[in-house]
């Protein structure tokens, strides 16, 4: 099987998935690099799998659709989820589906997804990879802003790739306020900023070129490393606080791995030194 037959078979069983899925009334959401692909035109590359989550509430009816389709399937008890094969002209299709949260083996982090995820579903035309296939295939997709974070949580390069493509097509369309709260909740903060400086490092130094050119055949031009640039640095969480307040005599600037975010959507965070709840963000002068 060629690798355009094999993406044709793909995006088929992917159209039978979201359909069977549809009459047994359990929602999947396609991640990975069909998801990155809805929402890069552009600068795309090839998968040879597909990536899924499902809330555990409907994993009955999905394991259900895996049996009705042809798939077989296991536990994968490594990070919660399932793995499901399905042999077609002498090879084998890859499905990997997620169980309400996603864990990442090369950073060993976990990103628990939001509980209305799969309410506020959002379909998005799948274009394929070879434009001598005409397959497109419409389907539930997570959202950009949780797809970044799943991205930004790994140390795979090829991860690094799908982040600076997302936001080279996608550079304004992240509702930041909904990405804050998602990272913060998740409390991944932390980790999320050292990722994204390693990123910000990349580009400057010209080595994510040179991984982009291997898996995109094609250069990064300076412009879109400063598109990248700018447009990460608006992912990163602000952890640095004034206390009590600008305005105080006393004030002093302190530091935190561990904002919060209230229900409005600001961050806050308690000053180690006199417990106060300080809202107000340090911005260097």
């Amino acid at each position: 099987m060629t690798l355009e037959e094999l993406e044709q078979e793909l995006l088929r069983n992917l159209a039978q998935i979201i359909a069977r899925s549809e009459e047994l009334e359990c929602h999947p959401l396609l991640i990975g690099g069909y998801a990155v692909r809805a929402y890069t035109k552009k600068r795309k590359r090839f998968t040879e799998d597909l990536d899924l989550v499902i809330s555990r509430h409907d994993q009955g009816n999905f394991i259900a659709t895996l049996k009705a389709l042809g798939y077989e399937y296991r536990p994968e008890t490594a990070f919660g989820g399932i793995k499901a094969t399905k042999p077609v002209a002498g090879q084998s299709l890859e499905l990997h589906i997620s169980v309400d949260k996603v864990w990442d083996i090369s950073s060993d982090k976990t990103y628990p997804l939001p509980e209305d995820i799969f309410v506020s579903r959002q379909l998005r035309p799948i274009e394929p990879y070879s434009e001598r296939l005409k397959t497109i295939v419409r389907a539930p997709v997570i959202p950009l802003e949780d797809l970044l974070i799943l991205k930004l949580m790994t140390l795979r390069e090829l991860d690094t790739i799908d982040t600076i493509a997302l936001l080279l097509e996608n550079p304004e369309q992240v509702n930041i306020a909904s990405y804050r709260r998602k990272v913060v909740t998740a409390e991944l903060t932390q980790h999320i900023n050292a990722r994204i400086e390693a990123i910000s490092q990349l580009l400057k130094s010209g080595q994510a070129s040179e991984v982009w050119k291997r898996y995109m055949s094609t250069d990064l031009s300076s412009r879109e490393i400063e598109t990248a640039m700018t447009a990460l640095k608006k992912l990163v969480i602000p952890t640095e606080f004034i206390c009590p307040t600008s305005n105080s005599p006393q004030k002093h600037v302190f530091k935190t791995d561990a904002p919060r975010i209230d229900n409005l959507g600001n961050l806050y965070a308690f000053c180690p030194i006199h417990t106060y709840t300080c809202y107000e963000l340090a911005v260097p002068s």
